[in-house]
């Protein structure tokens, strides 16, 4: 009986949230499987030899806020920037600590002399710190306060935009996009991000030919902007014209050698033509460029549980990034440490599993999650502790048990892991439910 039938896998959680990390050390009977692809580079980027890291950069102008804060701590706008790089950073916990701390000290307080221009962006900022958190609405209220100041300001029909896209009322976001635009028709750098913005909505609401009209837009105002052809690769991709994607991601990767998500794209495009070496060697160069990316850590982990290549399959390595995955989004990650589950009991890791699987159904309570979700995640505990058993007396040379009546499978027999368990823009988390706003909110 294969193990794999009796394991939730990763499509069927994909919509949970929150996690733990959970001690690696094998049994001394697991036989470990190492693949025979090499963790090389992929294909070098033909860009400037002496290319800047995006995300290093963005750290140190982090510092240097942080240092320009302790000195004049009244400068309402080196907070905003502060918060702004936190959030494209997915530093979301520290980006919330800051906006909420300044919304107390220029909002609530009053200190210092915040314009009311000050305090719309600062709304809009928070409001999409607060999105990241999952807090949808939260950040609906604070993007509708900075509305409610100015209609027609730019960052907070922004914000709005972006909060009604995780509302998943798409026509309404569509409308805050296009006024943004509208206004900020002069400035090509606020102009282009906004497109991009605009784009990914359109992503999120499977219109991807619409997008990439978008990131086109963006692309031309902007030609040497690497995140406008990393997304029009993602739009073209999602339609499934995957040689042109290929052209625009590696021309992200000529324009930016040491961005590393156009590797973790083109990954995941030669992943679904199911050119499997290809798809760990971009992976893993993903990983050389920037260790902590999550995206990268959890695709190669599913290419390495799903890959139909005996040779390349490695359920503990898969497993290993995973857990790392868990560890950089602070052990609350339900989806990732049920993943992480999955890959352990597949390498017939079942104690480790277990606690995986314990570790999830107690975040799973400490977010409040439905009472069907938290009894899945114990039926699968339970599959676990029943294939652990198995093992044990397969290994001991007894006969198999029957499985009991109340232990049936989650899954049907053929309910395998997906070949391509990769969703069609890796790097957008859709929303879990529509948010119950009137259609009059948060519109113009």
């Amino acid at each position: 009986m294969a193990v794999r039938r009796y394991i939730v896998t990763v499509a069927t959680l994909a919509t949970l949230g929150t996690a733990a990390y959970v001690s690696m050390s094998p049994p001394k009977s697991f036989r470990v499987v190492t693949s025979s692809v090499q963790p090389t580079t992929a294909p070098a980027a033909s860009g400037p030899a002496e290319s800047v890291n995006p995300k290093q950069t963005l750290l140190q102008q982090v510092d240097k806020l942080k240092a320009a804060i302790r000195e004049t701590p009244d400068q309402i706008l080196l907070h905003i920037q502060l918060g702004e790089l936190l959030t494209e950073l997915q530093q979301t916990a520290d980006a919330v600590k800051v906006l909420s701390d300044a919304f107390d000290r220029f909002v609530v307080r009053g200190v210092g002399s915040a314009t009311p221009k000050d305090k719309i962006h600062l709304r809009a900022a928070f409001a999409c710190a607060v999105l990241k958190s999952n807090d949808v609405r939260r950040a609906w209220q604070l993007a509708k306060e900075a509305l409610d100041t100015d209609q027609r300001d730019v960052q907070a029909n922004v914000a709005m935009g972006k909060v009604l896209t995780a509302a998943q009322q798409f026509d309404a976001a569509d409308k805050h996009f296009d006024l943004a635009s509208i206004l900020s028709r002069d400035d090509n750098d606020m102009l282009c991000n906004i497109l991009c913005d605009w784009g990914e909505m359109l992503l999120i609401a499977d219109r991807s030919q619409d997008a990439e009209v978008k990131f086109r837009q963006a692309a031309r105002l902007k030609q040497q902007e690497a995140k406008c052809y990393l997304w029009l690769g993602r739009a073209l991709r999602q339609q499934g014209r995957f040689g042109p994607a290929i052209q625009s991601e590696e021309t992200a990767r000529e324009l930016s050698p040491k961005m590393s998500e156009p590797c973790v794209e083109l990954g995941a495009i030669y992943m679904e033509l199911k050119e499997y070496a290809k798809s760990e060697r971009y992976f893993r160069a993903a990983l050389a460029v920037e260790p902590g990316n999550i995206a990268a850590s959890t695709r190669l982990a599913h290419l390495l549980i799903a890959t139909d290549d005996p040779a390349q399959r490695n359920y503990l390595e898969a497993a290993m990034l995973l857990g790392n995955a868990v560890e950089l989004t602070g052990g609350r990650d339900v989806n990732l440490l049920t993943q992480q589950a999955a890959a352990l009991a597949l390498g017939e890791y079942y104690e480790q599993a277990k606690a995986c699987m314990e570790k999830a159904i107690a975040a799973a309570k400490e977010q409040n999650m439905p009472g069907e979700t938290r009894e899945l995640l114990l039926q699968t505990v339970q599959q676990y502790a029943y294939l652990q058993n198995e093992a044990e007396r397969k290994a001991s040379g007894e006969q198999p048990q029957s499985r009991p009546a109340n232990n049936e499978p989650v899954l049907p027999d053929d309910f395998l892991l997906p070949q391509s368990p990769l969703d069609p823009h890796p790097y957008i988390v859709p929303p879990s439910a529509p948010l119950s706003l009137s259609p009059a909110q948060g519109q113009r």
